[in-house]
């Protein structure tokens, strides 16, 4: 299987840090602190001045189901505001919301809950496309472990999502009681397709035309079944309509590839350091004796003082953009960065 960048082996992880423990709880301490910042290029900020921004922790689509979707894509004949050809990534959202820029680490909670999900991996079926409303959309067959890893990334972070986010206009909508029930959910969890609610789905077209929409969706040429095995977890720059934006995702992990995924990917300083992506970004490391090597930052953070090293820790990471509409209707970063 290609290897994406951002690859992290979770059980790799929790081996090496539970090899030097001596009990369960000591463990699970030693884990945590593994890769527990890998979003600290993303999301290092000052308490102080500090805005919110969006972010889409999701499945990419991988191997046939990925095809497919493109091919769905590319064939529905409307004005279409997603294009998976260069501007947006086909993917299952686990969790989208706006998250508050806080002290607390959403990186930490994030990991410690991937660590507990990754023993087990899901395999995921596309199913009929449909409309709902300006929205061309494909069925995905929502088995216990993709409701599994839902449910477990919005219970470990959704404290850490903005408060008091308005609720789609669309949710008013719906029938009772299911509107209620999504009402509620964005109050508490900022979000309405959470838990109960929680409606796996791939996106592949937009239109404000939604009885355009419809008659694009009726005369696809599409096949349910194909499928794939899901293991990436990303977290992704959110755009318009529910996108993923291509190549902006704040972080990437493979739940299948062993060792350091920085190590793995470089093999010289500037390719390096210039990764700010894989596992939360890369650093080079210098060691007395040694060869010099490339590191995730908080692998790098971890080496024992002992043979001397220096990495290139104190270089600047960049800040997730605000993403922001553009006249036609689709989604572009803005220049300024969240602070």
């Amino acid at each position: 299987m290609h290897k994406l960048l951002g690859d992290t082996d979770y059980n790799t992880a929790a081996r090496r840090s539970c090899a030097v423990s001596s009990t369960a709880t000591t463990c699970r301490s030693t884990s945590r602190a593994m890769l527990a910042t890998f979003m600290t290029s993303v999301l290092a900020t000052s308490s102080h001045n500090c805005d919110t921004f969006t972010a889409d922790i999701h499945m990419p689509l991988l191997g046939d189901a990925l095809g497919a979707a493109v091919a769905a894509n590319k064939q529905l004949q409307i004005d279409n505001a997603i294009d998976f050809a260069t501007e947006d990534t086909p993917h299952i959202t686990l969790y989208l919301t706006e998250w508050q820029c806080a002290e607390e680490d959403l990186a930490t909670r994030l990991h410690d809950e991937l660590y507990e999900l990754a023993a087990e991996r899901c395999h995921v079926t596309l199913g009929s496309p449909y409309a709902s409303g300006s929205f061309a959309m494909l069925n995905v067959s929502v088995s216990a472990c993709v409701q599994r890893y839902s449910d477990g990334v919005v219970n470990a972070t959704y404290q850490l999502a903005a408060p008091n986010q308005s609720v789609p206009s669309w949710v008013y909508s719906l029938p009772e009681p299911e509107r209620s029930e999504k009402i509620d959910d964005v109050h508490r969890y900022g979000s309405p397709n959470v838990l109960d609610q929680f409606q796996a789905h791939v996106t592949i077209g937009w239109a404000s035309n939604a009885t355009a929409v419809a008659a694009a969706v009726a005369a696809l040429d599409f096949e349910p079944g194909a499928s794939f095995e899901a293991v990436v977890v990303a977290i992704g720059t959110a755009g318009a309509h529910g996108t993923v934006l291509a190549g902006r995702d704040l972080a990437r992990y493979n739940l299948t590839v062993p060792g350091d995924a920085c190590r793995a990917a470089h093999a010289d300083e500037p390719s390096c350091d210039a990764d700010h992506v894989t596992s939360g970004g890369c650093v080079w490391c210098d060691i007395v004796d040694e060869p010099a090597f490339c590191s995730t930052r908080e692998n790098a953070r971890n080496l024992p003082r002992f043979p001397p090293h220096q990495c290139n820790l104190e270089r600047d990471s960049p800040r997730p953009q605000r993403v922001v509409e553009r006249g036609d209707g689709r989604a572009e970063r803005s220049v300024e960065l969240v602070r």
